[in-house]
């Protein structure tokens, strides 16, 4: 058995119902005037209908447009933004689509204010404009040319199933070292890690098709079984266990 690897962002943020939290931030002074509406916001309808993913001074509110994708907006105070709003972007990002049926994230970035432009080391790209905004988008393909995280999962998996391989009497290499591979197998690694198993095997394919690897398969999804190719292998309580290697 294996114990899954923790994500650099893990406690970054949580999902919060709090709607006094979220209340205190939106009507501050130094927030109130850049989020759209009149009068005093509430979030009571918002944390029943979206998804708000709060940090110590601000949060991100993401709504499900369409089967796989989001809009998100953030709100910070004014203390809490730079570094700090920066670093939960970056989790915010790494949650929504590894735990969620996120393909693309897209946001509306206001004329009068531009430093609420997505910042481009996210992969984030200019969509289309509108009257007073312009829209911009990620897809999960760019983000994981990016997340920092997704590399190192995918060399843990493969040391694993090279340990594993051992284990079952099984001594030949099962291909070279490769940086992609390692950051796609990555991404399936978190998707798995965030219970989305059946995403992890068709983001995984998407990529595999293309590079010239075995696809995966999904066996069962409760608790998670899959084909990688070279194994196959369970998931269940964030522990990995190699029930076949070939």
């Amino acid at each position: 058995m294996y114990e899954l690897p923790a994500s650099k962002f893990d406690g970054v943020l949580s999902v919060c119902t709090d709607v006094q939290h979220l209340n205190r931030i939106a009507n501050h002074p130094g927030v109130r005037p850049h989020v759209g509406g009149e009068g005093v916001l509430d979030f009571s309808q918002a944390v029943e209908r979206d998804l708000v993913l709060a940090t110590e001074g601000g949060f991100y509110l993401f709504s499900q447009k369409t089967e796989s994708s989001y809009e998100f907006h953030s709100t910070f105070l004014p203390e809490y933004r730079g570094k700090h709003a920066y670093r939960a972007a970056k989790a915010a990002c790494e949650f929504m689509f590894l735990t969620t049926p996120a393909i693309e994230l897209h946001t509306r970035s206001p004329f009068e204010n531009p430093m609420s432009t997505p910042p481009k080391t996210f992969g984030f790209q200019h969509w289309f404009d509108e009257k007073d905004c312009s829209v911009h988008r990620l897809h999960i393909i760019d983000w994981a040319k990016r997340a920092p995280t997704l590399e190192a999962w995918g060399d843990w998996f493969h040391h694993s199933l090279e340990d594993a391989r051992k284990g079952f009497g099984i001594d030949d290499p099962i291909h070279d070292e490769d940086k992609n591979n390692n950051r796609y197998a990555g991404l399936a690694v978190g998707m798995v890690r965030g219970d989305q198993p059946l995403k992890a095997v068709r983001s995984y394919n998407q990529w595999a098709a293309t590079a010239g690897y075995i696809p995966a398969q999904l066996i069962q999804s409760d608790p998670a079984v899959i084909y990688t190719g070279d194994a196959v292998v369970k998931y269940e309580n964030n522990r990995m266990e190699f029930i076949q290697c070939l």
